[in-house]
């Protein structure tokens, strides 16, 4: 169950910055640019410290799991009891989700051209060549 939410704040973690481009690229006035740097600072800070605390409980959970499966059917094959990963300090937390918003920024600007181009409205005729009345 652990290692299921732990799964799912990862993607929500990742595809975060992603949704927020998405909705200031549909109504770019209702998002403005500092509300996506806000949130994805916020979020980011939030998740990574959900995941942090989550991913102990889903260590926990996968090797009782594997030493259940251990005591019944492989013996000697041996399971990860230690859990070590580095951690980011909380102050720092909002990083990884600017980073990720800093890689979707070329994509986002790339589609809003390409959308900018494809409705475009002609230019009106305003050369000094008239057409003869008489």
């Amino acid at each position: 169950m652990y290692g299921a939410l732990q799964t799912a704040l990862f993607v929500l973690a990742i595809s975060f910055p992603a949704l927020l481009l998405v909705g200031r690229f549909i109504r770019p006035k209702r998002v403005p640019w500092w509300v996506v740097l806000v949130a994805t600072a916020f979020v980011s800070t939030l998740l990574g410290y959900a995941l942090d605390e989550i991913g102990w409980y889903a260590h926990f959970e996968e090797t009782e799991r594997c030493m259940e499966s251990e005591a019944f059917f492989t013996p000697g094959q041996g399971c990860s009891v230690s859990y070590h990963v580095a951690r980011i300090p909380m102050y720092l937390k909002w990083l990884p989700g600017i980073a990720i918003l800093t890689c979707l920024l070329p994509i986002y600007f790339l589609t809003w051209w390409l959308r900018s181009r494809r409705h475009q409205v002609p230019r009106p005729n305003n050369s000094l060549e008239r057409t003869r009345e008489g």
